[in-house]
């Protein structure tokens, strides 16, 4: 299944291809905003397709089809590829220097996400402020995200020393990564990244966000006496699940507000 996978930009091109149309009819003021990586929105996506297939016998008994389910699974496709195509165009229109820099930056955000799950495992204040730095998507959130993450690594040290990490060199290097990263984009049109293709990725995160809820609710209406609620949890999203229990706990613990 892999070597079948599409790679070069016109072959995710070929896979956007088949629902443009669909995707261009939706009003622009109707596009949705992200509320969850297109990495985990993909995840989630797939394992919704194969809890619906895996219970199909009792979703079909209340019109779930297998075009339905079909059509699913061809817009995660399409996400995904779209997804693809502005990661590579908003590097083919930049200098090698460019790209360059963006990698190590990308590279090192992706090294500082990890080890701050890993130190702020138990952190609330730490856990909400990664829920920002996780929502962040393009080239100027990855400006932001080495700058939070330079201010995170300083303000939680003895954290991350407790899992060996020198908080003031990977703060260093965020911060000089950072700068780096606005030098070089300095001198270019950072417009050309958030082109037509990042707007189609987003068209068609629209299309997967509305048949991912009609799923969920075929779902929740054909599990409704399972009282275990474990095939519809089937459907439920994992992460959006513990962001909102981060956030009723950081709620439940802030100080009360004066009347």
């Amino acid at each position: 299944m892999a070597e079948n996978r599409p790679r070069t930009l016109e072959e995710h091109q070929a896979v956007v291809e088949k629902v443009s149309h669909l995707a261009e009819a939706i009003p622009t003021d109707a596009i949705r905003e992200l509320d969850i990586p297109i990495s985990t929105s993909v995840d989630e996506g797939f394992a919704i397709v194969l809890a619906a297939r895996e219970n199909y016998d009792v979703l079909s008994k209340v019109g779930v089809t297998h075009e339905m389910i079909d059509h699913y699974e061809q817009l995660l496709f399409s996400m995904s590829s779209s997804q693809s195509i502005w990661q590579m165009e908003r590097r083919g229109g930049r200098n090698e220097e460019t790209a360059a820099v963006i990698d190590e930056a990308e590279k090192l955000r992706n090294f500082l996400t990890d080890a701050s799950e890993l130190a702020l495992r138990n952190n609330l204040e730490g856990q909400r402020r990664l829920e920002t730095i996780r929502e962040g998507d393009g080239i100027p959130d990855l400006v932001s995200d080495l700058d939070l993450y330079t201010l995170l690594l300083t303000e939680a040290r003895p954290l991350f020393k407790a899992i060996c990490i020198n908080s003031d060199e990977q703060a260093n290097k965020a911060a000089g990564m950072r700068d780096a990263l606005r030098k070089v984009l300095a001198v270019e049109d950072v417009a050309k990244a958030l082109s037509g293709s990042k707007e189609m990725r987003d068209r068609i995160y629209t299309l997967v966000k509305e048949k991912q809820q009609e799923l969920r609710m075929f779902a929740s209406f054909a599990f409704r006496g399972d009282k275990t609620n474990k095939r519809r949890g089937l459907f439920a999203s994992s992460y959006l699940r513990k962001r909102n229990r981060r956030a009723r706990a950081k709620a439940q613990t802030a100080p009360p507000t004066a009347e």
